[in-house]
C-alpha cells in the first residue's frame, strides 16, 4: 500500500503553537513510554503524548479526549476526519538539550528536544520534534514555541484505514 502523505501546516493560535503535519507507512499501536530524566533524576518539562486515530468510519470523536482536544479536531485539516479515537498515551521528561525519545507504531520514534524555556507571559518552551522509522526522516527537526499547557498536534502516519496523530502538551 502506497504511503498517503498528509502536508498542511496548523496554526493553532487558540492552543499557542504551530504544528506541521507529517507522511508516513501504515503503523501499529502506541505503547507506554516511561518518561526520560536527567543524569540527576529532574526533568525540566514534561511532554504528554496522545495517540490518536483518525478515520472516516462515522462513528464520531472519543468522549474521552479532552474537550480542548475534541474542539480541534473538528476544525481543518484535522475534520478531514470525522472519527477519532485515543489509541493511548504516555510521557517523556525532558531535559534541556537532551532528546526524549518515545516509540511509536511500526519502528517509528518521536524525538523531542527541549532547546530553551521563556518565562514571557507564562511558560513557552522551545522544542524541536523528530519522526523517523527505518532511518527516514518523515518530520525532521520541525522547531515548535509551544505554551506551557496547550496542545499541538503533528501526524499523517497512515494507519489502520486512517491517520495516526500525536496530540502533544509540554508542562
Amino acid at each position: 500500500m502506497k504511503a498517503r502523505i498528509f502536508a498542511a501546516a496548523l496554526a493553532l493560535s487558540s492552543l499557542g503553537a504551530t504544528a506541521l503535519a507529517l507522511g508516513g507507512t501504515p503503523a501499529g499501536d502506541l505503547p507506554r513510554a516511561a518518561p526520560a530524566q536527567a543524569a540527576d533524576g529532574q526533568a525540566e518539562a514534561t511532554a504528554s503524548i496522545l495517540g490518536l486515530h483518525g478515520t472516516n468510519d462515522g462513528s464520531g470523536i472519543d468522549p474521552k479526549l479532552p474537550d480542548h482536544v475534541k474542539a480541534e479536531l473538528k476544525r481543518p485539516p484535522m475534520s478531514a476526519y470525522n472519527s477519532w479515537k485515543q489509541l493511548d498515551q504516555g510521557s517523556l521528561g525532558l531535559v534541556r538539550g537532551k532528546a526524549g525519545v518515545m516509540k511509536l507504531p511500526g519502528g517509528a520514534a518521536l524525538k523531542l528536544l527541549l532547546e530553551g524555556v521563556e518565562e514571557k507571559d507564562g511558560k513557552r518552551y522551545a522544542v524541536s520534534a523528530s519522526i523517523t522509522k527505518d532511518g527516514k526522516d518523515f518530520l525532521p527537526g520541525a522547531q515548535f514555541k509551544a505554551r506551557g499547557g496547550k496542545t499541538f498536534f503533528v501526524g499523517g502516519i497512515e494507519h489502520k484505514g486512517g491517520v495516526l496523530f500525536l496530540g502533544i502538551t509540554i508542562q
